[in-house]
């Protein structure tokens, strides 16, 4: 594509991750996603073949975009539990930097039918480094459970709830409630 059409593929998203975050997936149509970007609902039909379509790209895009930024950290040397808490802090300020990707997901998660088949049932949420860290503990028999989707719904699930709750209400979360939370994390699945 040429610098330009990269330039509107961007407003389109960026406006579509807006309008989901102001006024839902209901409300967003290619004709008011065109009307926000002041481009045609022809040109938003060439980059996006529909709303389904143009979801699901946003969709992979921010969870790739969170789970990037959650995954590379060095952990090696470090104790298991420490490299629980650095994992679930890097995933946080994942979060806190990224608000309208972690306000999308916490939307289409609730809304998985409204995402192309194929990528329905796909948000799992979870980093590689998660999973290596789960992996280490699971090996030195330190976890309370090995089952992954439970360990989620303790963990991954309820922080991101935390923080994409307040970013949707408008109030600041401190370093030290997400301190308290990731100490209670680890209570609730390290036997450490």
């Amino acid at each position: 594509m040429r610098i330009q059409d990269q330039e509107k593929r961007l407003a389109l998203k960026k406006a579509a991750l807006t309008l989901v975050a102001n006024d839902g997936i209901t409300q967003l149509s290619m004709a008011k996603l065109a009307k926000a970007t002041n481009l045609s609902v022809a040109t938003a039909y060439i980059y996006f073949e529909n709303k389904t379509d143009l979801l699901g790209h946003l969709y992979t895009e921010a969870l790739e975009q969170i789970l990037l930024a959650t995954d590379g950290i060095e952990l090696s040397g470090l104790p298991l539990k420490e490299q629980f808490t650095q994992v679930l802090n890097h995933y946080a300020k994942a979060l806190l930097h990224n608000p309208l990707y972690a306000n999308f997901i916490r939307i289409m998660n609730t809304n998985q039918e409204a995402l192309p088949i194929d990528l329905q049932g796909q948000g799992a949420l979870v980093s590689a480094d998660f999973l290596t860290v789960l992996k280490l503990a699971q090996k030195q028999q330190q976890l309370r459970t090995d089952n992954v989707d439970i360990i989620v719904a303790q963990v991954i699930q309820p922080l991101f709830w935390l923080i994409t709750e307040r970013q949707r209400l408008a109030v600041t979360i401190s370093d030290d409630e997400i301190a308290t939370f990731i100490d209670m994390a680890e209570h609730a699945i390290l036997l450490v």
